[in-house]
Parts: C-alpha cells; structure tokens; sequence
C-alpha cells in the first residue's frame, strides 16, 4: 500500500516536471517571437528611414543642380549659397573678342 502510495507520488512529480518544461519551453519560444518582432520591426524602420532619407537627399540635390545650371554659378558649401565664379566673366570676355 505505501509502495503504491510512493509510486504515485513519483508519478505526480514527474508530471509536474514535464509540466514545468513544458511551460519554459512555451516561454522560450514566445521569447524568441518577440525577439523576432523586435527585429523585424527595427529591420522595417531603417529601411524606411533610409528609404525617405535617400529620397528627400536626392531630390533636393536635383533641384539645386538646376538652379546652379541655370544660374551659370558654382555652389559653395562654407556659405550655403550659390555665388558667381569666374565663368560668366570669361564667357563675356571670349564673347566680346569674338565681337571684336
């Protein structure tokens, strides 16, 4: 009757265990989701602020590009603005001793 008793009890624990692995296992691999959630959602965001970034660069690159082309100036980056070089001036000097 206490062999049995024991055996039972025996029993139990080891359900109990399997139990308990059962449940770390199950915690593990909810980690492990919300780990690739994390990654993927940080994946998605620089890829999108690459994206917009990459965008917003280039089409202001091109927009000062043909500012500077129309102008016929050069821009310089210590001011920030587009200034006259010597170009015009030598085109008006080639131009003028065509004239002549």
């Amino acid at each position: 009757m206490l062999l049995l008793l024991l055996l039972l009890l025996l029993l139990l624990l080891l359900l109990l265990l399997l139990l308990l692995l059962l449940l770390l296992l199950l915690l593990l691999l909810l980690l492990l989701l919300l780990l690739l959630l994390l990654f993927l959602l940080l994946l998605l965001l620089l890829l999108h602020h690459h994206h917009h970034h990459h965008n917003h660069h280039h089409h202001h690159h091109h927009k000062k590009r043909i500012h500077t082309m129309a102008a016929t100036t050069t821009y310089s980056p210590y001011r920030g603005a587009c200034m006259f070089y010597k170009q015009p001036l030598l085109h008006w000097v080639v131009l003028c001793e065509e004239g002549f």
